[in-house]
């Protein structure tokens, strides 16, 4: 978000807590079309969003991030009533030289004022991957289940399944990716895919 935001370390020993506060423009109501959707000079009908996160590095445990935060907003789709936005997400990763093992979850609430309904949109994923030397290969399953009323995402609905692939890092900013996805979705066939991608980093 464009906005303001403030973080530091709690005082926690070796447990390593820290906090992070953050207030701006939010998001874009996405609906019918993405005009800006980081929102730079406007926000919605003049809502700010905020976001709160706490998050743990325990010295215990090498490489080890742990956290959890909670994202509240407000949307205002064309031609349809004001909704109240809450996103919560936790999440913990392990990364060492040559290990990385990411996990997340996420859970998004959207709720139309006036309206007694309430849309729950659950997500995770899970990654794992080991380098070998220029070469680190992964493996990810994710997972998203969106109702098929869903007022700000009705496209989603469920998709679901693993992706395998390869980096390869050619030089210090330049990395090559091979990936080879299978999508599963609600009602449809599933989507086999492979994608090639070349990455800059400056």
């Amino acid at each position: 978000m464009v906005g303001a935001s403030a973080s530091g370390l709690i005082p926690s020993g070796r447990v390593g807590l820290h906090y992070v506060a953050e207030v701006g423009n939010g998001r874009e109501s996405r609906y019918p079309l993405i005009t800006e959707p980081v929102q730079n000079r406007i926000s919605d009908e003049n809502h700010k969003a905020f976001n709160l996160a706490l998050f743990a590095r325990p010295a215990a445990v090498s490489g080890l991030q742990t956290g959890f935060s909670i994202y509240r907003d407000q949307l205002a789709p064309a031609n349809q009533p004001r909704i109240g936005e809450t996103i919560l997400d936790a999440y913990a990763v392990v990364i060492r030289p040559k290990w990385e093992w990411l996990n997340e979850a996420v859970l998004d609430r959207h709720a139309p004022y006036g309206s007694p309904v309430v849309y729950h949109t659950p997500g995770f994923y899970t990654q794992i991957s080991r380098q070998f030397g220029a070469y680190r290969p992964y493996f990810r399953y994710q997972y998203i289940n969106a109702p098929n009323a869903e007022p700000v995402f009705p496209d989603i609905q469920l998709r679901a399944g693993p992706s395998v692939g390869v980096r390869y890092d050619a030089a210090e900013f330049v990395c090559l990716k091979f990936q080879y996805d299978y999508l599963s979705l609600r009602n449809q066939p599933g989507v086999n895919a492979l994608t090639l991608q070349l990455g800059f980093t400056f």
